[in-house]
């Protein structure tokens, strides 16, 4: 059967689909560290963490930051917008 066996000649060919994966940067970070903890045995774990631990550190602190930027800015938004009624009436 030069068919591929299937009814009236069709096959598989063509019909495999890839889907992509798209992974965060939180997870590819995990996934970093369990990579360097266990490729690491025999040495200092503790001491090939810290620059990562300091890194994370400051996209802590960057974020933080972020977020209380945008906590004001919805205040300021929402003030706004009752200063803005209050003087329609």
């Amino acid at each position: 059967m030069s068919d591929g066996g299937h009814p009236g000649g069709a096959t598989n060919q063509g019909l495999v689909q890839s889907h992509g994966v798209s992974l965060g940067c939180g997870t590819l970070i995990l996934i970093a560290l369990i990579v360097m903890i266990f490729s690491n045995a025999g040495r200092d774990a503790k001491k090939d963490l810290e620059p990562l631990k300091k890194q994370l550190d400051v996209i802590e602190m960057r974020l933080t930051r972020v977020e209380k930027m945008m906590i004001d800015k919805l205040k300021e938004e929402q003030r706004q917008k009752l200063l803005d009624k209050a003087q329609k009436k």
